[in-house]
């Protein structure tokens, strides 16, 4: 089980076979930029700044169409 923190969880998912099917975001307030970077360094595949509004997973879902379409295989 994992009890450390999110780059930890990264590293997990990012061994996964499963990893290159779902979309990774990390969510991160723009005082932590640099761990958010960090994040994607380690297997996010994009991320979003807090607080989040509704135009920004609008913003997220135009740019990885395929990740919504394969959800509904």
């Amino acid at each position: 089980a994992l009890d450390g923190d999110g780059m930890e969880f990264l590293d997990w998912v990012r061994g996964q076979a499963f990893h290159r099917d779902v979309l990774v975001v990390a969510i991160g307030e723009r005082s932590q930029l640099r761990t958010v970077v960090e994040a994607c360094d380690c297997g996010a595949h994009t991320f979003l700044i807090k607080p989040i509004h509704v135009e920004d997973l609008k913003m997220l879902a135009g740019r990885y169409p395929d990740h919504w379409t394969r959800a509904r295989e």
